[in-house]
């Protein structure tokens, strides 16, 4: 209990350099704002909250939004969808959405096992959009890590098929009938690792690049890989390769966990300490088929790719039909002083972090492609239903913003639009994959608009070590699976919070991009970043010298 509480002591400590509201605090007025400002304190680790003060000037983000809304349904009843949330910042404003979903109750929107379960299952939409996006030349991608010390290889390869065994979407393949895709869950798939010998890192990177280009048919199982490579006395190196049809990162991370558990178990002689999952994927999928909106959603995605027009990067080479480029990187950083500043402008327009720094890249792309409107995609997690936290499966799916830069706006009122978009994008969830694929048309404008730009953020501080593993010191090979990766786009910002800067990863697809001339572009983010926030209320054009 004493670690626990130095835990969030340091945390309160550390979350508060960010938090600085000054002023009288707004008590709450009835029993509602007080349930909803104790989730925000326990939420945001703060001591005193008012029902003015916005969730985003407190520090808070997207992702500790997406933890309120999970904390109110669970605790008060009430399915708030984040697009909500993001669109009331206050607990004065939130608390009336909170009431009017209240009264319709939550459990009729929850995730529930199926049980028995129908003969066939609908695939879900994130399935059907990445059966769409990767067809006919299906791939897996990787997580690999390295294993130093004595192994217990039998202890793990016993691990790795009790984790098959438990999840069935690691059991899963996808078939085509009359038009339809459906999820088949098998009893049991071959789960063993294979063994090989890899000398270095150039030898893993080697194995790592022949199996994120080897086609598999999702059709046949199995679609999980295991692969051991033993590099000399006391190292190890485990890869897996997954297709994202599957499963996605989130459930990478959840298998590792559990991978680890059990080895340890095993290693002392014990039985599985992991209770049985209560939720498989195939029940996620069976409770989305029944849920309502997908023909609203598809209407706004239509009306969307209709007016919003591709981004057209100038290229150094044509761009084939069908890109898959091995990507390369050129790194980028902003200080922390530039990140408050960022914070503290986007809280004062209800903004996050993403959505400034969104604007902030799309400022950039406007720049170099001579545009004033295009689309840039992010990864969604689609994980803000508590019951869907523990499942294995996949969740994540590209979600796009529009970004609009007509009229030489300041940076202030792009972050504003931003801001906008961002939160009808999410008011639009989850995206009419199934729908897009019968209709081929907005199918192949969606493919072909929402794969030229991408962003991501991670916030918080992220250890590449592991050290629970009994005997064993466990650290990540990312480094050499994405030296492997080929890239779908056409460049991608990929930022990533550490010691309260930035570091940026801008990934470029080198089949269309001449790295020395995209690279010198991309070395003009930081100082383009640095003279918006210092201009933020002058047009672009005069805040940035175009």
């Amino acid at each position: 209990m004493k670690a626990l509480e130095k835990i969030l002591a340091a945390a309160r400590a550390a979350q508060g350099k960010k938090r600085r509201l000054t002023g009288p605090i707004a008590e709450p007025r009835n029993d509602l704002e007080r349930e909803l400002v104790r989730i925000w304190r326990e939420v945001l680790l703060l001591d005193a909250i008012g029902i003015e003060d916005g969730f985003f000037e407190l520090g808070g983000t997207s992702i500790d939004l997406a933890n309120v809304g999970g904390r109110i349904r669970a605790e008060l009843g009430a399915d708030v969808p984040l697009a909500s949330l993001l669109a009331n910042p206050t607990i004065a404003s939130a608390a009336a959405i909170v009431d009017r979903a209240r009264s319709t109750g939550a459990d009729t929107a929850k995730v529930v096992p199926v049980r028995p379960r129908p003969t066939t299952v609908p695939a879900s939409p994130e399935q059907v959009y990445y059966y769409g996006l990767y067809a006919p030349n299906h791939n897996r991608f990787l997580e690999m890590n390295l294993f130093e010390g004595k192994l217990d290889v039998n202890a793990l390869e016993r691990a790795f098929a009790e984790v098959i065994r438990r999840h069935e979407a690691l059991r899963t393949t996808i078939e085509e009938r009359d038009g339809r895709l459906f999820q088949i869950v098998h009893e049991e798939v071959p789960a063993s690792l294979v063994r090989v010998d890899a000398a270095d890192e150039g030898a893993l990177l080697r194995l790592a690049t022949e199996e994120m280009e080897r086609i598999i048919d999702p059709a046949k199982a199995p679609l999980v890989a295991g692969t051991l490579a033993h590099m000399g006395e006391g190292r190890h190196a485990l890869m897996l390769a997954v297709p994202h049809i599957v499963v996605d990162d989130r459930s990478l991370a959840i298998v590792f966990k559990e991978l680890v558990r059990l080895y340890n178990a095993f290693v002392a002689g014990e039985p599985s300490p992991l209770p049985e999952p209560p939720l498989q994927y195939a029940d996620y999928a069976l409770w989305h088929a029944r849920a309502e909106g997908d023909a609203k959603n598809l209407e706004f995605w239509r009306g969307m790719l209709a007016r919003t027009p591709a981004l057209e990067l100038p290229t150094d080479r044509p761009r084939p039909p069908r890109a898959r480029g091995r990507q390369r990187a050129r790194a980028a950083s902003l200080s922390p002083g530039v990140v408050d500043t960022l914070r503290a402008l986007g809280a004062r327009e209800g903004a996050t972090l993403f959505m400034t720094l969104l604007a902030c890249v799309g400022v950039f792309f406007s720049r170099e492609a001579s545009q004033d409107a295009f689309l840039i995609r992010s990864p969604l997690a689609n994980r803000e239903r508590p019951e869907t936290e523990g499942i294995v499966g996949s969740f994540s799916h590209p979600l796009p913003f529009r970004a609009d830069l007509a009229g030489d706006p300041s940076f202030r009122e792009v972050v504003r639009r931003m801001r906008q978009e961002v939160i009808a994008a999410h008011a639009h969830r989850p995206l009419p994959f199934d729908a897009f694929r019968r209709e081929s048309e907005i199918w192949d404008d969606f493919d072909r608009k929402c794969t030229r730009a991408g962003f991501n953020l991670l916030l918080g501080n992220r250890s590449e070590t592991f050290a629970e593993m009994a005997g064993l010191r466990v650290t990540s090979l990312a480094h050499v699976w994405r030296a492997a990766v080929r890239l779908y786009l056409d460049i991608y910002f990929f930022a990533i919070e550490k010691n309260e800067a930035l570091e940026i990863m801008v990934y470029f697809n080198e089949e269309i991009f001449d790295a020395e001339r995209i690279g010198s572009a991309i070395d003009g983010f930081r100082p383009l970043v640095e003279r918006l926030v210092a201009a933020p209320d002058a047009s672009i054009s005069g805040a940035t010298g175009a």
